[in-house]
């Protein structure tokens, strides 16, 4: 994982500095874990499209691995964020967001084999921004999730991405963005798992840094 992370980090040392760019956290809580954390850091390449990388931390409540349910311990993603803008007006943005990340869970109750503390998680997110105000924004979209396990043995079965839809209100003040995001939606997954519904809360804060035009409608990362 630390090396993950390193790697990702000198890869944007070689991206122009002078670039348009946003720098994001958040803290929230979910149906999986009792809390979650995570830090984000996007910068655009041209007008259309954007390359970032995150890192989230979250304390289980519920996992489902190797046909075992862990409710106990600590569970870590790192990966890129690619986004597209499909669309902008005045009025409203559209973007089309996909991210990709390495998972490491660390269980401190029940005993996971090898493997089965890694995977992936792949998200399609579809978002459309709508300005309220100068200043205050409304965001609504779908987030396309696929979660696999890296163990030539891990349970496949039902393993289909999940559909979340995201909402989010958003307060802008200069460069800096106030956020609240909701995510809810059915949560797929193998055979025995009971956890079949998802549901999310958190509040952001972002900074664009050379922004060009605080009024914009803001990248937001869900």
């Amino acid at each position: 994982m630390r090396v993950l992370v390193i790697v990702l980090i000198l890869f944007f040392v070689k991206i122009n500095v002078e670039a348009q760019s946003t720098f994001g956290l958040s803290l929230g809580t979910s149906r999986t874990d009792n809390h979650t954390e995570s830090i984000w850091y996007q910068k655009s390449i041209s007008d259309k499209f954007s390359v970032g990388l995150q890192f989230r931390n979250g304390d289980i409540k519920y996992r489902f691995i190797n046909a075992r349910a862990v409710q106990s311990g600590s569970v870590q993603h790192a990966g890129l964020v690619l986004g597209y803008k499909i669309k902008e007006t005045e009025k409203f943005r559209f973007d089309f967001n996909l991210s990709g990340t390495y998972r490491r869970v660390n269980s401190d109750e029940v005993e996971v084999e090898g493997d089965g503390t890694n995977g992936f998680e792949i998200d399609g997110n579809l978002l459309l921004g709508f300005k309220v105000s100068n200043n205050v924004f409304f965001h609504a979209g779908t987030l396309l999730r696929y979660v696999t396990q890296t163990s030539a043995d891990a349970i496949t079965d039902e393993q289909l991405p999940s559909p979340i839809l995201t909402n989010a209100f958003s307060y802008q003040a200069n460069q800096n963005l106030f956020s609240l995001k909701t995510y809810f939606g059915p949560a797929n997954g193998a055979g025995g798992d009971t956890l079949k519904f998802y549901w999310q809360v958190s509040v952001g804060f972002q900074r664009a840094i050379n922004s060009s035009d605080s009024n914009d409608i803001p990248f937001l990362n869900f």
